[in-house]
């Protein structure tokens, strides 16, 4: 229903409750419908307007002051407003109307004759306006509560989204076409190598299947996980890469989106030349701050690149490290309501921001 008719009975109906209300409390008798038909309809008019006035006050204001940025000053300014409208209407109508032809006796003052009346008009019309400011403000905190819950819904749709992508990475045929083919050369190399290697993968996959419907898991976990991926890789490249974890055990019960350090991991490992010169280090640790931070050393990684017959190295940029970023970014806004820190000079630093949320792992 749009807002002129909602107006424009409640106003009225208001209107005449309260000419009848101050008629009989003024005059001991019942208003009659015909004699004072004009003074309930001039009260009406005069209501309507008012009603009016205020609701696009009310609609102007919370453009400027919202209810939720400054409850206080929203809900004196709305009724501060409304008791100014209400008076203003009121003088009008006693001025125009009843000074002019109502019946009164010669030898009675203003004070006697409209004070009473006066007083009761400001009470009736200030408890309204504080009853029609509460509505509005419940009205409003009904809205903000339907989108909080909608958006609620929507971010939490957006997470299981971003996590099965990341789970997806990780049950991708190429990850395990390339653990077959480490598994295959192992064979001829060492048993106990290749024991170990095939427990590896088997805890890596038992973790992301148990882990697919869990949207927090615990620091401790993850790490188990992270370290046997890095086993299965360590396999692979040997001396070339290493990984150092350093991690309080009181921070161990903290909690971390399932495969976000298994992904910054991974990200390193492609986007590094490894069994260069330099080994490629990683490391997770806590800061002060206790935020979780992982930090590798940048070792660029070249490109062919062909001019006339001849091939020459081109260093390739590292923004493909956006790669798999956005992914636990946005979960980690989600959860922590903090954006996760990067750095990337000598040292591809990434940090992440403690979860605090008691959020069921």
């Amino acid at each position: 229903m749009h807002w002129i008719w909602k107006n424009l009975i409640i106003c009225s109906s208001l209107g005449i409750g309260v000419f009848a209300f101050l008629f009989y409390s003024e005059t001991g008798q019942a208003p009659f419908v015909m004699e004072n038909l004009s003074a309930m309809l001039i009260a009406v008019l005069l209501l309507n307007m008012g009603g009016a006035i205020l609701h696009q006050f009310s609609t102007y204001i919370s453009k400027r002051v919202n209810w939720r940025d400054n409850i206080n000053v929203r809900f004196l300014s709305e009724i501060l407003v409304g008791q100014i409208i209400f008076s203003i209407l009121a003088a009008a109508f006693l001025y125009f109307y009843l000074i002019p032809y109502a019946s009164q006796e010669v030898d009675l003052s203003f004070q006697e004759l409209y004070g009473n009346g006066i007083i009761k008009y400001f009470i009736i019309s200030t408890v309204l306006i504080v009853v029609y400011t509460i509505i509005n403000f419940t009205v409003f905190s009904f809205k903000q509560y339907a989108v909080g819950q909608l958006q609620s819904l929507e971010m939490e749709r957006d997470q299981l989204h971003l996590q099965l992508q990341a789970l997806k990475s990780q049950l991708s045929p190429h990850f395990l076409f390339n653990a077959l083919n480490t598994i295959s050369a192992l064979i001829y190399k060492s048993s106990s190598i290749t024991e170990d290697y095939i427990r590896k993968l088997a805890k890596t996959y038992a973790y992301i299947l148990t882990t697919q419907n869990r949207q927090l898991v615990f620091l401790k976990e993850e790490l188990e996980m992270t370290e046997a991926y890095f086993y299965m890789q360590e396999t692979k490249y040997e001396d070339c890469i290493s990984l150092s974890v350093q991690i309080a055990p009181e921070l161990m019960q903290s909690l971390i989106p399932p495969l976000s350090l298994q992904i910054l991991v991974e990200n390193a490992l492609k986007h590094n030349q490894i069994c260069d010169k330099t080994r490629l280090a990683i490391e997770i640790y806590h800061d002060e701050n206790e935020n979780l931070v992982v930090k590798n050393n940048v070792i660029k990684k070249p490109v062919l690149l062909k001019i006339g017959n001849d091939l020459y190295e081109k260093p390739r940029s590292t923004d493909s490290h956006k790669i798999g970023l956005n992914n636990i970014k946005q979960r980690y806004r989600y959860y922590s309501g903090k954006d996760i820190s990067i750095s990337h000079q000598d040292y591809f630093i990434v940090s992440l921001p403690k979860i605090t949320t008691a959020y069921e792992a």
